[in-house]
Parts: structure tokens; C-alpha cells; sequence
């Protein structure tokens, strides 16, 4: 952490600890309140991202869509994984990573 994180880290800190408002904590210590928001945000960003990298699953939001019946997928040598997606079938011979299962389903849903 360098020396301007560990500054902003240590108000931050400090404001949890006091109860105060950050505005009002802002003001005793002649800081800008904006500059706090600021830091907390880019603590919260880097907290998150850090969680992410170390988080063997990637959070997938599915989209409601007409029910139709699923056709009967036969369990065939050789196939670990079967993909349908509207008309598109993809047969795999391993499960694939999650990331590229995310940008598939995206790309498919015309959201990317």
C-alpha cells in the first residue's frame, strides 16, 4: 500500500471508529469531504476486485425467457458437456471455464 493509500486508508479508518459522519468528520480534520467518498469508493473497487480474483466462482445474472420445452439431449461417448441455446447446440468434450460459459450465454443473448 503506498504512502497516499495508507494516508486516506487511516481517515477512513478513523471515521468508522468515531461514529461520525464523513462530512462532518471531513470538516474537524480540514479534509475535503469529496476526497473521502473518493478513497472509500477506490478501497471498495479494490476490495472487490481482490474477492473476485480469488473466488473460484463468477456471479452469472440470467435473464427471465419464455419456457419452452428442452429437447432431449442423449448422453453420447466422449460428450462432457451440451450447450443449447435457441437453436445452436455445442457439444463439449470437457466442461468449459466459466468466463468464456458467461460470454457465450451474453453473446447469445445479443447483450455484449
Amino acid at each position: 500500500m503506498s504512502e497516499t493509500e495508507q494516508f486516506w486508508r487511516k481517515h477512513l479508518d478513523a471515521i468508522d471508529a468515531s461514529g461520525l459522519t464523513t462530512k462532518v468528520y471531513a470538516e474537524q480534520n480540514q479534509l475535503k469531504a469529496i476526497e473521502l467518498y473518493k478513497w472509500r469508493n477506490h478501497f471498495r473497487r479494490q476490495a472487490e476486485r481482490s474477492r473476485k480474483q480469488q473466488s473460484g466462482f463468477m456471479r452469472v445474472n440470467l435473464k427471465s425467457v419464455q419456457s419452452r420445452p428442452a429437447p432431449l439431449a442423449t448422453s453420447r461417448p466422449g460428450i462432457a458437456c451440451t450447450i443449447i441455446l435457441d437453436d445452436m447446440r455445442i457439444e463439449l468434450a470437457k466442461l468449459p471455464p466459466a468466463n468464456w460459459l458467461r460470454s457465450l450465454c451474453l453473446t447469445a443473448q445479443g447483450d455484449q
